[in-house]
């Protein structure tokens, strides 16, 4: 139980959704293992969960960094208390980052964007929810902030992609993207359990180089990447994939698929 006296801190409640979501992720997620990556003590972050202890500016600084936060929630937790003076432009702004970094690091984002360009698709959040596996509001959510950020357009009856390449920051770090790619290792053990070998390709090898050929080793993946998907994405899809050098299906079975 949240002690009353900080019910009202955006840090605590940030804390206690991202310690939900992890539960939700894994049922077996402890306290303990909670407070090991935002380096604090089981024993004090209950204390802090419970009211007990506010929130050390270095805590709330870890949890930017450790749970890769959205500038939105980073501003919430760390000008905690602040009044906030500026003018509507500002929020809009604060807002649009917001919807950016999570486009970046929710995976469904570019998942909902290539299902528009498969056989049979609908614009309906139910449609969306069973095909990727999420609960509606989740779902909504994307949408909505998809039409924001006009990387979907609606055309006549139909909803459109524009856009169809994006790439982001390549050797700079990033909070979105490394989230991003934290997901992407849960979403291969999950395929690796859940999905038929017929229906994915998770492949590895082992290998010496020297450390002057890594950029060069980089590029070559890269350009990989580039020229696999000029080969083999197709205009009309029957369902959606996900290449982390680990070819994953993002989506429930199509019926329509042959």
């Amino acid at each position: 139980m949240i002690s009353m006296k900080y019910e009202n801190d955006p840090a605590l409640a940030l804390l206690v959704r991202k310690l939900e979501e992890a539960k939700i992720r894994n049922p077996h997620w402890s306290l303990r293992a909670f407070g090991q990556r935002l380096g604090i003590s089981s024993g004090a972050l209950s204390e802090i969960l419970r009211g007990k202890r506010p929130i050390s500016l270095q805590t709330r600084r870890r949890m930017v960094e450790r749970l890769q936060l959205s500038p939105l929630e980073q501003k919430q937790i760390l000008v905690d208390g602040i009044a906030d003076n500026r003018s509507g432009s500002a929020t809009d702004y604060h807002e649009l980052d917001s919807d950016a970094f999570h486009m970046i690091s929710d995976w469904w984002h570019f998942a909902i964007l290539n299902l528009v360009k498969t056989v049979g698709f609908k614009p309906e959040v139910p449609w969306l929810s069973k095909r990727l596996g999420l609960p509606s509001p989740t779902v909504k959510e994307a949408w909505q902030r998809l039409l924001r950020l006009g990387y979907l357009q609606k055309s006549g009856e139909k909803f459109v992609r524009r856009h169809p390449k994006l790439k982001t920051s390549s050797d700079v770090l990033d909070l979105s993207i490394q989230r991003a790619h934290i997901e992407d290792a849960r979403l291969v053990e999950k395929a690796i359990l859940d999905v038929p070998l017929s229906e994915r390709e998770v492949t590895s090898i082992t290998f010496a180089l020297k450390s002057d050929v890594l950029p060069k080793a980089k590029e070559y993946i890269r350009k990989f990447q580039d020229e696999f998907c000029e080969s083999i994405e197709s205009e009309q899809g029957h369902d959606v994939y996900r290449l982390s050098i680990a070819l994953i299906p993002l989506t429930a079975r199509s019926k329509g698929k042959k």
